[in-house]
């Protein structure tokens, strides 16, 4: 605690001051954003980029509440009441954690010691600068208007941005050591979850940006006419659409439920069925085709990124606890309390006062996917998906399970097929029979071969005799170095005497007729070892 205390604070504001500054910018261009209904309530720049930035830091955990004293006039009454917007913009929460990984990453060269302590006490640091941050960025995002005051909650905002910034920075600082801890345990499930988290985490943000995009294509092409600001409300909530459009592919209806002071009430699921009295059947097998292109998409990530089968699974796993996550979070609620503060305003002749109790209201709102239709189905896609794929590239040579997905052998070629480029048997040397090792050559290409399992290579010691210093091979019949077989002697040298007789003689014969070594019936130059069996003659060519 003291290391984190006196620690670099100038190389964690460094960090924190990259989601800090998006955050601010993007309120700010947001701000600029008007309507006729707007202009028409005088609302200023000021007023309304305050109002985009509590919206946005809904984002790191903030709030969005509205609350009146009951001196505004809504819908020609006075009210007094708060209501309260619920939802996580998913496109904020993205652009902070980006911004921070990148600010993380380019401090990560400046740390001195790069140590797991080291990362961690700095992620510390950074998390605690913007905590103060988001917490200054709350309190300055709580406009009032006319008796309506916005209140962002700067108090969770702080906490949650404390958190988040800390776990994305420790996640960036700590990774090369944290690999490095892995690496050393290559047989420990820990690092098989590791790989298996980041590939689901891949996996998942690759999967909720293809049905983002998707999704937002097929919004806008349904509708005839819309305008910049549905537009940009679209965008800005693209994220949160295609998480609820990967749900609603996968076969999880999506609910609607309202409640209006007991007077209207109800629940609404729009599912497959509604989708094709709606738009036809051909939406629905467009919706399927979508769903079906997910896990497809997370079954090739899997596949190529995963080392066994059981990280497979534990990569599926983890996608589904994703997919739910966003799922639950990507949904927006409305909830509104209130009560009259006086009569209406067009009967100003009779009035309870301001603040004090007339006829209550209450309503709220909500759109969701269904939880347990998405859990069901999306354990069947996933896993479908990340067992499937792997399945159908070893059955198409793409590599299967437990591979990486770079082939059979591995992305190796055939030398890590057993007996091609493994070392050499007992008495083989690196150089092939009867002329030296080509250079840069690999082991067994372009080489001959020796003559036979456990004999060595011509020029080294052992050919056709035991080697120096080694022990004859059981069952040749050939007896220690230094020694000689009984009667083999005499014959020994006789033999070598005719060798050298027979080669001077060939090479007489060459010289006169004027074949070369590659002539019909010549030798190859060079001498030649003596026969295997001790007697007469040479050792046939390879």
């Amino acid at each position: 605690m003291v290391r984190t205390v006196k620690g670099d604070w100038l190389g964690a504001l460094r960090v924190a001051a990259w989601p800090l500054a998006l955050l601010f910018v993007a309120a700010c261009a947001l701000g600029i954003w008007s309507n006729q209904d707007i202009d028409d309530l005088d609302i200023g720049w000021g007023t309304r980029m305050r109002v985009a930035l509590a919206a946005l830091l809904q984002g790191v955990g903030g709030g969005f509440g509205v609350s009146s004293d009951g001196t505004s006039d809504l819908g020609g009454a006075a009210v007094v009441g708060e209501a309260e917007v619920s939802g996580l913009p998913l496109l904020a929460t993205a652009v902070w954690i980006g911004a921070l990984v990148l600010a993380a990453r380019s401090e990560r060269r400046r740390l001195p010691r790069p140590t797991l302590s080291a990362g961690c006490e700095a992620a510390l640091r950074i998390g605690a600068v913007c905590g103060l941050g988001g917490l200054a960025l709350g309190l300055y995002a709580s406009p009032s208007y006319e008796g309506l005051e916005l209140d962002s909650a700067p108090g969770l905002t702080l906490l949650f941005s404390f958190l988040l910034s800390t776990f994305v920075a420790a996640l960036v600082l700590t990774r090369g050591e944290t690999d490095a801890w892995l690496a050393g345990r290559p047989a420990s499930g820990l690092r098989t979850a590791a790989g298996a988290l980041r590939t689901a985490a891949l996996a998942l943000v690759s999967v909720v940006a293809l049905a983002s995009v998707v999704a937002c294509v097929v919004l806008l092409a349904a509708e005839e006419e819309i305008s910049a600001g549905e537009v940009g409300s679209l965008l800005a909530l693209l994220p949160n659409v295609g998480a609820l459009a990967l749900a609603f592919a996968w076969g999880a209806p999506l609910d609607v439920k309202w409640n209006i002071s007991d007077w209207d009430a109800g629940h609404e699921s729009a599912g497959y069925g509604e989708l094709a009295e709606a738009a036809g059947g051909w939406a629905v097998v467009g919706t399927l085709a979508g769903g079906l292109a997910c896990a497809l998409l997370l079954g090739v990530l899997v596949a190529r990124r995963s080392t066994s089968r059981a990280e497979q699974l534990w990569a599926a796993g983890f996608f589904v606890l994703g997919v739910l996550l966003l799922a639950a979070v990507a949904g927006a609620g409305f909830e509104a309390r209130s009560h009259e503060a006086s009569n209406s305003l067009e009967d100003p002749g009779y009035s309870t006062g301001p603040g004090l109790t007339g006829e209550s209201f209450t309503s709220s709102a909500e759109v969701a996917a269904g939880s347990a239709e998405l859990l069901l189905f999306a354990l069947l896609w996933s896993f479908g998906g990340a067992l499937l794929v792997p399945l159908l590239r070893a059955q198409f040579g793409k590599g299967g399970p437990g591979r990486t997905g770079l082939g059979p052998d591995n992305g190796q070629g055939a030398y890590v097929r057993p007996g091609y480029g493994q070392p050499y048997s007992p008495g083989y040397g690196p150089q092939g029979y009867g002329q030296p090792g080509y250079p840069g050559g690999h082991p067994g290409q372009g080489q001959p071969t020796a003559p036979g399992h456990g004999q060595p290579g011509y020029g080294q010691p052992g050919y056709g005799q035991p080697g120096y210093g080694q022990p004859g091979y059981p069952g040749q019949g050939q007896p220690p170095y230094g020694q000689s077989a009984p009667g083999q002697a005499g014959h020994e040298q006789a033999g070598q005497g005719k060798v050298g007789q027979s080669q001077a003689g060939q090479g007489q014969s060459q010289a006169g007729q004027g074949q070369g070594p590659g002539a019909p019936g010549a030798e190859a130059p060079g001498p030649h070892p003596p026969h295997p069996t001790g007697g007469g003659g040479t050792a046939p060519q390879p």
